[in-house]
């Protein structure tokens, strides 16, 4: 049975409440350098509500994809705002083997917000955003997939749009082939 407290780890502070509710997740960005630093333009391509200034990096290797001696690389970025709070995550694989590779971002809330999986054929994206009308929550799942021409441009080969209640049922949506 657990009444709350606080946990530090690695500069990072969380606050649980009873029974190990996650109350809050932030860090101390006072030690934190010019690799910490998010330029303009790598926030102006993230999908968070709050623009972050502070990054933490942790690379894992070989642990995912292939296993050890194939190279894979992959990556969890925390990203914060200038009081240290968490505003985003992103989570990152790359399969050198097979030329492959995936980014996932979520909120502070670990709210999946969007993807994109590339190989050398094609590229999938999705996003999701939440709309509230008249007290309920709608949210809404966009995407795109493309073909990967020999020239690195993109062909689009199918786009949709879906909107679901609070409940997860089906509300409307689209698709284009």
């Amino acid at each position: 049975y657990m009444l709350g407290g606080t946990e530090v780890s690695n500069g990072s502070i969380s606050v649980y409440g009873k029974d190990w509710e996650l109350v809050s997740r932030s860090a101390d960005t006072s030690n934190f350098g010019e690799d910490n630093a998010v330029s303009a333009e790598e926030a102006a391509g993230l999908p968070f509500e709050t623009e972050p200034v502070f990054k933490q990096v942790q690379v894992f290797q070989d642990l995912f994809a292939g296993g050890p001696g194939y190279g894979n690389t992959n990556t969890e970025t925390t990203y914060f705002d200038s009081d240290g709070s968490i505003v985003g995550y992103a989570r990152e694989w790359n399969d050198t083997q097979y030329g492959s590779s995936s980014i996932s971002y979520e909120n502070a809330q670990n709210e999946w917000l969007g993807s994109e999986y590339r190989d050398s054929h094609s590229v999938e994206r999705m996003s999701v955003s939440y709309e509230e009308v008249d007290g309920e929550t709608y949210r809404t799942e966009t995407g795109s997939r493309s073909n990967i021409e020999q020239d690195g441009s993109e062909t689009i080969q199918g786009q949709w749009e879906y909107t679901y209640d609070e409940d997860w049922n089906f509300v409307s949506g689209s698709e284009t082939r």
